[in-house]
């Protein structure tokens, strides 16, 4: 499906009527398979948000060394549709708790300064009718009151989701697909339903910011994690990907010890690159390997930094002869690979940041026959 927003000019003067849909959802269950059907209906996952709690953090910890994207995935169902949310970031708000957010409202959650007019919220953060949950941020209401949604139903949606629901929401200047989400929310029985105009330059913004990613220090607004636009090799089509000859080669050590066989590969894909017939390019960053199983235990995986890895042609040979892959992090397959998890494995491996470094080399990316 196209969008209706996406043929219009960059301009306000088209008077472009962009509206939000948002929806509750009291059941985890009944959230996937909303989700579900709105990628089975083609909309675009750029038009929509997700927004939940995880948990209520203990700030005397260190954030930076808690990794809880990949676990909130986990544990809310989310796990079918998470590498096909926009936007995806665990955040920590000044209610001390940790949200799973995506998408348009939920970058711009990310991105919203603090209200520096407190006063004019303060009745918007006692949360009296929750049985005792806590103080809201007001944060996410603020948010809400951004793409259009009123105060008292945005002061509402944010106690709902502070006690434990769902929001998801889609913002859009079609409407064929704004009814299709309001059909797909009434069949899974979403516990609340509003409709709102939101203005065209909010949307804007927040476009931009999934395509760049929220600015840092904004507030009290803490980005806790992301999740790496990452794809595995396995399930590109063969006829498109001219890199399926990685997959059975071993790895060794530079003496010429056996360090396991190479059985996938994360791949993340060309931003700006020209496609080849209607291909995408794409550029090797991990090697998932499967260490050899001893006494019969389970294969280990690990995912292995491609920058610290040479190609003999038959065989890859990691340059690292003071690291131990037994003693690298370990790689789940099914759960999503994390930024702070790719930190921990590339610091492990003594290999840089790609992200935050210079384009790769060509022999990192994958060319197209």
């Amino acid at each position: 499906m196209t969008t209706r927003a996406a043929a219009e000019p960059q301009t306000e003067n088209r008077q472009v009527k962009i509206r939000t849909v948002i929806a509750l959802f009291d059941d985890t269950i009944d959230t996937e398979l909303a989700l579900g059907d709105m990628r089975k209906a083609h909309l675009p996952p750029e038009q929509i948000s997700a927004i939940l709690r995880e948990q209520v953090i203990d700030m005397e910890r260190s954030i930076s060394n808690q990794t809880m994207l990949s676990r909130v995935i986990a544990v809310s169902a989310l796990d079918a549709v998470s590498g096909w949310l926009k936007g995806l970031l665990t955040l920590v708000l000044s209610d001390r708790a940790a949200y799973l957010v995506a998408g348009p409202i939920g970058v711009s959650l990310a991105n919203g300064r603090d209200e520096v007019r407190k006063p004019i919220w303060q009745d918007w953060t006692r949360d009296d009718a929750l049985g005792g949950v806590g103080l809201t941020s007001g944060q996410l209401a603020r948010a809400l009151t951004e793409f259009g949604i009123g105060r008292d139903e945005a002061a509402y949606v944010e106690q709902r989701v502070v006690a434990g629901s769902t929001l998801i929401a889609v913002t859009s200047a079609d409407v064929l697909a704004l009814r299709t989400a309001l059909g797909i929310f009434s069949k899974r029985t979403a516990v609340h339903v509003g409709v709102a105009q939101t203005k065209y330059a909010i949307s804007a913004v927040a476009a931009e910011l999934l395509e760049t990613g929220p600015q840092a220090g904004n507030g009290s607004v803490v980005v806790a994690d992301a999740l790496s636009p990452l794809r595995h090799l396995r399930r590109q089509p063969k006829s498109t990907i001219a890199a399926f000859d990685l997959v059975g080669k071993p790895l060794l050590t530079i003496a010429g010890d056996d360090l396991g066989t190479v059985i996938d590969a994360l791949l993340e894909l060309r931003e700006g690159a020209e496609p080849a017939e209607g291909a995408p390019a794409f550029i090797v960053r991990y090697l998932i390997v499967r260490q050899p199983s001893f006494l019969n235990l389970r294969y280990r995986r690990t995912a292995v930094p491609r920058d610290v890895v040479d190609d003999t042609g038959e065989a890859f040979v990691l340059r690292r002869d003071h690291v131990s892959i037994q003693r690298a992090p370990r790689y789940a397959p099914r759960v999503p690979l994390s930024r702070q998890q790719e930190m921990r494995i590339r610091q492990y491996f003594d290999a840089s940041f790609y992200w935050q470094s210079a384009p790769p080399s060509e022999e990192q990316q994958v060319n197209h026959s």
